[in-house]
């Protein structure tokens, strides 16, 4: 039997670090310099090729880390999204080895407009122990620290279990294309005892972090139509109700305007386990819940309860309005009633809420009984599942316990859980193929990490402690066989 890690621990932490600084932070810069788009973001994305560069050059320098028995491929097809397959078998010595699914994603989001001085989506800037550079946190790291993890266990002589690793390249697209693939790699995957997703949040820097929930996400286009073409202001307003207008009677129906609380078709009764567990956080983090954002001078939050915005961003549905269509610009408009009006709504959904539904019900909601006769059409709906953490009694307290004792090794502080506001669809995917599997949603975006925004970056010591961790925890289940399956 390969030996434990035990009193070794500040060597593993020696060697990530290191590792890190000459292989992790020079292999995500490479990553960062491809502008790889999600194929929503990215029409051409199959012509230009740019994914599958991203893809390619990540198994490259995977290679480059000759780690002992790893076999890696490319699935390409026609008209579908690249994947990344990596499997490591168990040491032999191992007599009942467990088995690992590790997911992350290599497809990025838009670059957007608003990056500091010196600082750009796709050219990597390290500045105050920050990597900065779209798809450094989110979630490029994912890939890179997996296979160093491997590499360094390896180099330590450690037991591993089974490794099976999933990098998709669809995840910011509602990741369409990765159940293909799962039918596909059945036989090779089987059940893994554990499913790790390495595309989370954590709320500080202080030690490993766990997810308990993720929103569902809701994304639909309204559009309200009442004049062919458009027509003199002068002439029509008064007569011709504005589309604008009744795009705002319509979002009415589903958003109280002064409070943001959405209808209670959209609604979940909150679990009493996770209200406690949010008045934990706020007792923990208190006012750094509110003061993270980039607020203007004089903004304030929806509601002067902590706790209060801590449910509405976890568990409670929020709408936002991200898009348009039928505005020209301020500087080249004219005086002219427009002939329709479109808006991207995103609607986020309580962990719990079937996105079916919802979608159904935001569709009679809207289009039901339209102001002035207006053609009212609810369309291009896309509908992203939430997430909530099933306990499976004794093993899930055990492997919480294991995942607690590896972040006082590393961080010298426990594990905390929380809610995360945002959407990773395929986690529900994930849970439902493998519903025995004990899954840890874990990350390392932080508070200052900006994902999907301008400046996004990856902060380097504290992936330098959660590469650690990984490897303490990978190794810490090797030898747990299946048994709770």
């Amino acid at each position: 039997m390969k030996s434990s890690f035990g009193s070794r621990v500040k060597e593993i932490v020696e060697l990530s670090d290191k590792k890190v600084e000459e292989d992790i932070i020079p292999g995500l810069s490479e990553f960062i310099r491809i502008p790889n788009l999600s194929r929503n973001f990215d029409d051409e994305w199959e012509s230009n090729g740019l994914i599958l560069k991203a893809a390619e050059m990540m198994v490259k320098w995977a290679t480059s880390q000759s780690v002992k028995g790893l076999s890696l491929k490319l699935f390409q097809e026609k008209g579908v999204t690249p994947l990344i397959y990596g499997h490591l078998k168990a040491d032999s010595s191992i007599k009942n080895p467990s088995s690992v699914l590790f997911y992350g994603h290599l497809d990025k989001q838009p670059h957007m407009t608003g990056w500091r001085d010196g600082l750009s989506p796709t050219e990597p800037v390290r500045r105050d122990d920050k990597l900065y550079g779209r798809g450094a946190a989110d979630d490029g790291y994912a890939f890179f620290s997996i296979i160093t993890m491997l590499k360094i266990c390896q180099q330590f002589d450690l037991p591993l279990p089974n490794c099976h690793i999933l990098i998709e390249s669809d995840e910011e697209s509602e990741s369409r294309d990765l159940p293909h693939y799962l039918q596909l790699l059945k036989d090779d995957i089987g059940i893994p005892g554990y499913v790790f997703c390495l595309d989370a949040g954590v709320r500080d820097y202080t030690r490993l972090w766990t997810q308990t929930s993720l929103r569902g996400c809701l994304n639909a286009n309204l559009k309200v139509e009442m004049l062919t073409e458009g027509v003199h202001s002068g002439d029509a307003s008064g007569v011709v109700a504005d589309t604008f207008r009744i795009v705002r009677q319509l979002l009415d129906r589903i958003e109280e305007p002064k409070t943001g609380r959405v209808v209670e078709d959209f609604e979940v009764d909150i679990p009493s386990a996770r209200y406690k567990e949010a008045e934990e956080m706020v007792n923990y983090a208190g006012e750094k819940l509110i003061s993270k954002y980039p607020w203007v001078e004089g903004a304030k939050p929806v509601s002067k309860s902590i706790l209060e915005n801590w449910l509405n961003r976890t568990w409670r549905p929020q709408l936002a309005v991200i898009g348009q269509e039928g505005f020209p610009p301020t500087t080249k408009a004219g005086n002219v009633l427009r002939p329709h009006t479109v808006v991207g709504l995103s609607l986020r959904l309580p962990p719990t809420l079937n996105g079916e539904y919802a979608a159904k019900r935001l569709k009679e909601i809207l289009e039901a009984d339209p102001p002035y006769g207006a053609k009212v059409t609810v369309d291009g709906v896309e509908i992203g599942e939430g997430w909530a953490f099933k306990d499976k009694g004794e093993v899930s307290r055990r492997f919480s316990n294991q995942i607690d004792s590896v972040s006082k090794q590393i961080f010298g502080e426990g594990v905390l859980s929380s809610a995360g506001g945002g959407s990773i669809p395929i986690v529900k995917v994930l849970e439902n193929l493998f519903p025995k599997s004990l899954l840890l949603v874990t990350g390392i975006l932080g508070p200052d990490s900006n994902a999907h925004g301008p400046n996004e970056c990856l902060n380097i010591s504290y992936l330098k402690k959660f590469l650690a961790s990984m490897i303490l925890l990978t190794s810490t289940i090797a030898n747990e066989g299946q048994k709770q399956l």
